[in-house]
C-alpha cells in the first residue's frame, strides 16, 4: 500500500551518503531532511530539523548563503509559477573546525508571483574534488613557471 511505499523510501533514502531535503523558504524549515544530512554534516539529525535553515546559514562560509538565496530569488522570477533545477556548490564549516564543499542539484519552486517557495534536491559533499582541482592548478603553474625559466 501507499504506506508501505512511503516507508520503502524513507528506508532508501535514509541510507544515502547524500543529503536529501525539502525546505519552505516561507518558514524557514525543512519538510523533509534525511538522516544522512546527520552523517554528512556531523550535527544531529533532530538539531537541524528542529532550527531548520538556520543551522545550515550559521555555519555557511562567507557570503555563500546570501549568494544562495539570490540565485533562488533569480531563479524564481524568471520563472513565475514553475519549477527550475539550478546546480550550486557552497562551503560549510564542519563541527571539527574545517571547511568542507558541498554539490546541490536543487529545484526552486517559485510562485505565481516569481517568489521562491521551496527548494528541494540532493546535497553531495565535493571537497576531495576541489582539493583535487586546486593541487593539480598549483602543479600546472609550478611546471609552467618551471617551463618558462628553463
Amino acid at each position: 500500500g501507499e504506506a508501505l511505499n512511503h516507508e520503502l523510501v524513507q528506508d532508501i533514502l535514509g541510507c544515502t551518503e547524500h543529503i536529501v531535503y525539502h525546505a519552505n523558504l516561507l518558514t524557514d524549515t525543512y519538510d523533509y531532511l534525511s538522516a544522512g544530512a546527520e552523517r554528512v554534516l556531523g550535527l544531529p539529525l533532530d538539531e537541524l530539523r528542529r532550527r531548520g535553515l538556520a543551522a545550515l546559514r550559521e555555519r555557511m562560509d562567507g557570503d555563500d548563503y546570501a549568494r544562495c538565496i539570490a540565485r533562488f530569488a533569480e531563479v524564481a522570477a524568471a520563472a513565475p509559477g514553475r519549477r527550475t533545477p539550478l546546480h550550486l556548490e557552497y562551503r560549510i564549516r564542519m563541527p571539527d573546525g574545517r571547511t568542507a564543499w558541498f554539490s546541490d542539484a536543487t529545484t526552486v519552486a517559485a510562485d505565481a508571483a516569481g517568489r521562491p517557495l521551496a527548494v528541494f534536491g540532493i546535497v553531495t559533499e565535493i571537497t576531495g574534488r576541489i582539493l583535487q582541482e586546486q593541487a593539480l592548478r598549483e602543479s600546472e603553474a609550478k611546471y609552467s613557471g618551471i617551463m618558462r625559466a628553463a
